[in-house]
């Protein structure tokens, strides 16, 4: 199982995520056809701690813009203990853990990944 682990602590991440500025995540240029993404952080919300972002997809043919896709991405978030908590509460035996998919140290990386086992 994996959730999305936030870089930053609880209290920063509650008083300065939501923003309605669009941040370029990337964007590729071929001939005269521009492709763009972004990213904006709407909103999130306290109990539970869900992050609430949308990747903004946009097409451009020179400077017009000729296609629009928007894409919300609801992120329930986990701090290292907690998520190993919850799993532990429901009866769940950890067996290995990582901080993402290259191998990080848990608690280390944008991932909290955890193999675990229910107990019978």
């Amino acid at each position: 199982m994996n959730v999305f682990h936030p870089n930053q602590p609880p209290e920063v991440l509650r008083r300065e995520w939501a923003s309605d500025l669009e941040n370029l995540a990337w964007e590729n240029i071929d001939g005269g056809e521009r492709v763009a993404c972004y990213d904006v952080r709407r909103r999130l919300t306290d109990d539970p701690l869900i992050l609430y972002p949308e990747l903004v997809y946009r097409r451009y043919a020179g400077d017009k813009l000729v296609e629009e896709a928007v894409l919300p991405i609801p992120m329930r978030c986990f701090y290292p203990d907690e998520f190993l908590s919850l799993i532990r509460a429901e009866g769940g035996q950890i067996l290995e853990t990582w901080g993402g998919y290259d191998g990080e140290e848990y608690g280390g990386g944008n991932e909290l990944v955890v193999e675990f086992s229910m107990e019978v």
